[in-house]
């Protein structure tokens, strides 16, 4: 196996490993904030009591959060296809 190797005080880590600890971080922040902008927008949908401006408002947090979570679920995808490539 070819992996890049860095030095450090409690031994080596691999350039793939820190990778998908970066990335598994980053998912994780992504779908807990997904999941918190997904019920705000709930929120503001049951609090616009018709108002199309607070609808359209909540439409649209609704429709980033999902772009959040596609984020995640893309970032995840590429480090497992990255790894895959890597590893053979």
């Amino acid at each position: 196996m070819n992996a890049i190797a860095l030095a450090n005080t409690a031994g080596t880590i691999d350039a793939v490993g820190i990778l998908n600890n970066l990335v598994n971080w980053a998912f994780s922040f992504l779908l807990i904030f997904a999941v918190i902008c997904i019920l705000y927008s709930a929120f503001l949908f049951l609090t616009a009591a018709g108002d199309t401006e607070k609808i359209s408002k909540a439409k649209s947090q609704l429709m980033w959060s999902v772009v959040a979570v596609v984020v995640a679920v893309t970032a995840r995808g590429i480090v497992a296809v990255i790894r895959s490539i890597i590893e053979e």
